[in-house]
């Protein structure tokens, strides 16, 4: 009877249970961070390393990798989803649907991979780093962002018009990250860990600085345009401001003007008004009827508006030459 032997890393081959836990909380761990990068309103990020733990995790645990990647993109999203406040069902709901998409992506990746690299576990010619990079990477990673930009066009959370603006950011961003974290996350977990093992301080290290080198050159950016549109706004502002001081300084200075006509003369006529008003405000005081200007005087208490003491002292000896006796000899 033929006994079986068991390798080291059978024997070290922890339980699916663990695996699926384990491949979840380092997918929401990452990736909570990684859509932080996202611009809202959108949900895509430009760098997304969880994208590279999915498809590691796919190719070294199989079904278990997928099932561990999909939950985890699931908290994620519904993480992203809380924090902007639209915790309901239909965010929850699409957060879902994101997270199988990005479950079925490390699955095709993971069996790209094992269908044409020559050795899928160890990775250790070029042929299969190309297949890893291009195949597992770039066209595999096809298939979260055109489900996933599906999805939000048709639920309204992103407009037809910046479908084709998502889909670039979310393809850029698992590509990059699946790129990136793919071998980090290998020359952790990978088969045979000996192979692995010897890689971890040439590409561990060296990909994982590459990976926060830019991932604080995205933050950067994207603050500087943050700066940017505050001073567009500010100077939008500024100018908008301006404009509506310049507006109404001009009713102001004709309202001057009308105030400077009652002080200066306190029996205000019919006909100075119209000339005060045409001078200063060409709109005050004028309605308009029947295709006509008309002009409508303001109406003047006596009681408010005394005449002038000249004009009365006038007034006043007419009336006393009309009313001496005509025997007396004027003066």
């Amino acid at each position: 009877m033929a006994a079986t032997i068991a390798t080291a890393d059978e024997l070290a081959a922890p339980r699916s249970g663990w695996v699926i836990l384990a491949t979840a909380l380092a997918y929401l761990l990452v990736g909570v961070p990684a859509l932080q990068l996202a611009i809202p309103p959108g949900y895509a990020s430009p760098l997304y390393p969880p994208a590279g733990i999915a498809l590691a995790a796919a190719l070294v645990y199989g079904r278990a990798g997928v099932i561990g990647a999909a939950i985890g993109a699931c908290l994620a999203n519904m993480t992203l989803v809380a924090l902007r406040g639209h915790g309901d069902a239909a965010g929850l709901a699409i957060s879902a649907l994101i997270g199988l998409g990005s479950g079925a992506q490390a699955w095709l990746g993971a069996c790209t991979v094992r269908r044409f690299a020559r050795h899928p576990n160890a990775i250790d010619e070029p042929r299969d780093v190309a297949v890893l990079f291009v195949l597992g990477g770039a066209a595999a990673c096809l298939l979260a962002p055109t489900f996933a930009t599906a999805v939000l066009v048709a639920s309204g959370s992103v407009p037809r018009a910046d479908a084709l603006v998502t889909w670039i950011t979310w393809w850029a961003g698992d590509t990059f990250g699946a790129m990136i974290a793919t071998p980090v996350v290998l020359t952790l977990i990978g088969r045979p860990r000996a192979d692995w093992a010897a890689r971890r301080a040439i590409i561990g290290l060296t990909l994982g600085l590459v990976t926060l080198l830019m991932a604080l050159g995205i933050v950067k950016v994207s603050q500087w345009d943050d700066e940017r549109l505050h001073t567009a706004f500010m100077r939008d502002a500024t100018h908008a401001a301006t404009a509506l001081e310049t507006r109404l300084r001009e009713p102001l200075l004709a309202l001057e003007a009308m105030r400077g006509v009652f002080i200066a003369s306190e029996d205000v006529s019919r006909d100075e008004m119209r000339r005060a008003s045409e001078a200063g405000w060409p709109a005050a005081g004028w309605q308009r009827s029947a295709g006509t200007r008309r002009w409508t005087a303001p109406r003047c208490r006596p009681s408010r508006r005394p005449r002038a003491p000249k004009a009365w002292s006038r007034s006043r000896s007419s009336s006393a030459r009309r009313t001496r006796p005509r025997h007396l000899p004027s003066r």
